[in-house]
């Protein structure tokens, strides 16, 4: 049978045990095969959705290759440096903003930049391109997080279960309500980016998974910066950190800690 099966075998006479060692050897190498092809297109099992649709409802920008934004992927040995490499003057960066930090001087990203391309998995194990949030002619808040963060799961707790113990924060305002509201009409996209988890190393899907048990919202992506790319682009010096992005995934508001500054111009813009 095996002859017939597979053509290789035929004209070779096999006995009863040749047959069985042959048989096995097959077996062997289809899963290895299998183990090959899982592990080459989709590690961990995540879902790659880069291009035609997300099994969640996350919008699709079918122009999304249009958007120019700034460089994850840098170096900083040229003469003219990108957005996270070291600086001395506004001249010596390509948006022509050095920003001084308490131990040296950044090229720091500004309003008017082109927030960068990212791909992260999200909670529902799925490949997200931020640019398809774009083009939606809605704003956008990115919020920068940690798992650790105090406020962070605060920030969250209220977003996702309306918990108002946020209300005795000194930074709460009574009109971010209407955020919230604004999120939950669909009106404005909320994105949190979570960069390192309780342990203060990297996170992972489960890290996004398991944010979503905790404050489900289904109107909030949760993407895992697994490589901390976001975080090094934009060095915040306390979390949360929201930055606000119009559709062309410009930075409207950018800030390196806080939800304050955010907030209060997206409730000036959407009135």
């Amino acid at each position: 049978q095996i002859q017939k099966a597979c053509p290789i075998f035929q004209g070779i006479h096999l006995n009863k045990t040749d047959t069985k060692k042959y048989f096995k050897l097959l077996l062997l190498l289809l899963v290895l095969f299998i183990l090959f092809f899982v592990k080459s297109n989709s590690i961990f099992f995540i879902k790659e959705n880069s291009s035609n649709n997300y099994e969640h409802k996350w919008p699709i920008n079918s122009t999304e290759n249009t958007i120019q934004g700034s460089n994850l992927n840098y170096e900083c040995n040229d003469e003219i440096k990108e957005i996270g490499c070291n600086c001395y003057k506004d001249s010596d960066c390509i948006n022509q903003n050095c920003v001084k930090y308490p131990n040296t001087s950044y090229c720091s990203p500004k309003n008017g930049d082109i927030f960068p391309e990212f791909v992260g998995s999200d909670q529902y194990n799925q490949k997200v391109n931020l640019y398809n949030f774009g083009n939606q002619n809605k704003y956008i808040i990115i919020e920068l997080a940690t798992t650790w963060c105090k406020a962070c799961k605060t920030l969250a707790d209220w977003l996702a279960n309306d918990n108002l113990e946020i209300k005795n924060k000194r930074w709460w305002k009574d009109e971010y309500i209407k955020v919230k509201e604004l999120i939950q009409n669909n009106e404005l996209y909320y994105i949190t980016i979570l960069y390192e988890k309780n342990d203060r190393k990297l996170p992972n899907y489960l890290t996004a998974q398991n944010w979503f048990k905790s404050y489900p919202d289904e109107n909030i992506p949760i993407l895992i910066d697994e490589k901390k790319e976001i975080h090094k682009w934009v060095k915040p010096t306390g979390i949360p950190t929201t930055i606000l992005l119009n559709e062309k995934m410009e930075i409207v508001n950018f800030s390196t800690r806080g939800i304050n500054s955010s907030f209060d111009k997206v409730l000036k813009i959407i009135k």
